[in-house]
């Protein structure tokens, strides 16, 4: 699974510092770019295991429907 995140794999949209900005949450935005680019973060910072991208997808669908 690769992600184009333009903005380095810590990134995470709605973080402390967009709210700082004032920008808005990506969540709200784009509900798809943010479960990727949340995705794409729990499988790194699982060591980017290969063949279990859609482990990675629906953990971050679960995490996004818990805080919904």
């Amino acid at each position: 699974m690769a992600a184009e995140t333009g903005r380095g794999s810590s990134y995470l949209p709605g973080t402390p510092q967009d709210i700082q900005q004032g920008a808005p949450l990506a969540r709200e935005h784009d509900p798809e770019h943010y479960l990727r680019e949340r995705a794409y973060f729990l499988w790194e910072r699982e060591g980017c295991p290969e063949g279990r991208a859609l482990e990675f997808w629906e953990r971050a669908y679960r995490e996004e429907a818990r805080a919904a």
